[in-house]
């Protein structure tokens, strides 16, 4: 469940990019044992909103540039890819791009709170695509 509040003391306002990173995290998190120290490489465009994500991602797993633990790589296309990997395994989560370019549009028509609704009551493997490897 997303925690909202937190998203907003952290993130200071709630968009559809800080959600969905916070829920492709919480996703992620459940792939790999209770107690692993996970790691996170982003491949994204550095620029709001879409790396809204990063602070999303960063709440809900743990993995903090201050502990270095997450590394953004600037991404210039529109394709976002996050690697969570550990000692034990990876998953590679890619965002669908229907469905991020469904999010702008919103966004660009200032349909801010229908983004939100559609990012928080989607499946989250209709907006997004994982790979797992051992």
């Amino acid at each position: 469940m997303v925690d909202i509040e937190l998203l907003k003391r952290f993130h200071t306002h709630i968009g559809p990019f800080v959600i969905l990173g916070y829920r492709i995290g919480e996703y992620a998190r459940k792939e790999f044992p209770e107690n692993s120290k996970i790691r996170c490489e982003i491949r994204i465009r550095t620029s709001p909103p879409v790396s809204c994500m990063i602070d999303g991602i960063q709440i809900s797993t743990g993995c903090t540039l201050g502990r270095g633990l997450i590394k953004v790589i600037e991404n210039d296309g529109h394709g976002v890819s996050i690697n969570f990997f550990s000692s034990e395994k990876s998953v590679k989560i890619r965002l669908r791009e229907e469905k991020t370019s469904r999010i702008l549009k919103m966004l660009k028509e200032n349909r801010i709170n229908e983004s939100v609704d559609f990012v928080m009551n989607s499946d989250i493997d209709e907006l997004v695509v994982s790979d797992e490897k051992d």
